[in-house]
């Protein structure tokens, strides 16, 4: 594992809304007096996909051993050497490019599954909400 566990734990580009919204139940939590529910809500998001876990922590070493042929790639393409050597350097690059760009798409989705919860247990909150108080709201 090159830097994949630290990166890991980073936040992902893109909607950042899980973030936010834990972030916001933290300081609700923190007003009332009571504990943090970002970490706990993190672990149950995992352990209803404990797979998903697994091929994240996957797909983030694939990024990093890729990120790094690459550099290593390009290194050896910049030094003083025959054409037909360099059109091979470049060939190599651009396919691990390519394959850079499906590995950071797969990664995006699959570290989806913490919003993906979030909106299962919202969903199932405002059920219950409608069934409790017996309203009649579409959803």
């Amino acid at each position: 594992m090159i830097v994949a566990v630290g990166k890991m734990e980073g936040s992902t580009e893109g909607d950042d809304w899980p973030e936010a919204l834990l972030a916001m139940l933290d300081n609700f939590a923190q007003e009332m007096g009571e504990e943090p529910v970002s970490q706990e809500t993190r672990e149950m998001a995992a352990e209803s996909d404990p797979d998903m876990t697994v091929v994240c922590r996957h797909l983030t070493e694939e990024v990093a051993t890729t990120r790094l042929v690459l550099r290593n790639t390009y290194l050896l393409a910049i030094e003083p050497q025959t054409v037909k050597e360099q059109l091979r350097y470049t060939e190599v690059y651009g396919r691990g490019c390519i394959r850079l760009v499906r590995l950071l798409k797969s990664e995006g989705a699959a570290q989806g599954s913490l919003a993906d919860f979030l909106r299962k247990e919202i969903e199932e909150t405002i059920l219950e909400v409608n069934q409790e108080w017996d309203l009649d709201l579409p959803g």
